[in-house]
């Protein structure tokens, strides 16, 4: 005995979140990994830092371990940025592919989640970066690498109320 499966069609709204989340979440990783998310240059030295490598003309690229406890923190807000942007983009594909709509609250909250705590992280390298670099006398701009977190944060939380609506409609 055969069950008929019924398909329901996507909607605009579902075919929209998707992209968006998983652009941002695919753009917030590029910037998360990269190694210039501010560059700087003094009489002696130039060069640009990451969150995990350091570059500049006395050597080649090095993996470094941060001494200042705000380096460690905004490290840490990322890591969290990613676990939950992560989580919450796959929410959505379960919710694609399977269309369970339970899926799309937990991946709204998800991404609501990492996508706040990633700008916190970048509104807190900022503020540490530029404080420093009027400390240390040095030309200080912020790099590509940090612009592409922000901007993978901005990406996926325009996809949240997306979520949000769809869970919404697929009660009506």
């Amino acid at each position: 005995m055969m069950q008929t499966v019924h398909y329901t069609p996507l909607s605009p709204r579902a075919m929209a979140m998707a992209p968006l989340i998983w652009l941002g979440k695919i753009i917030f990783i590029v910037g998360f990994v990269t190694n210039t998310w501010y560059s700087y240059s003094s009489t002696s030295d130039h060069g640009h830092m990451g969150l995990w490598v350091s570059c500049n003309v006395l050597f080649n690229c090095i993996y470094f371990d941060p001494i200042n406890s705000w380096y460690i923190a905004v490290r840490a807000l990322e890591c969290i940025a990613l676990i939950f942007l992560s989580v919450g983009s796959f929410q959505s594909l379960i919710y694609l592919r399977r269309r369970f709509k339970e899926r799309l609250i937990f991946g709204a909250i998800a991404i609501l989640i990492g996508g706040v705590v990633g700008i916190i992280g970048c509104i807190v390298f900022a503020a540490e970066v530029m404080k420093n670099a009027d400390l240390l006398t040095i030309t200080v701009s912020l790099g590509y690498s940090f612009y592409l977190t922000v901007f993978g944060c901005v990406l996926a939380l325009a996809g949240a109320p997306l979520l949000f609506l769809e869970y919404r409609s697929s009660f009506q």
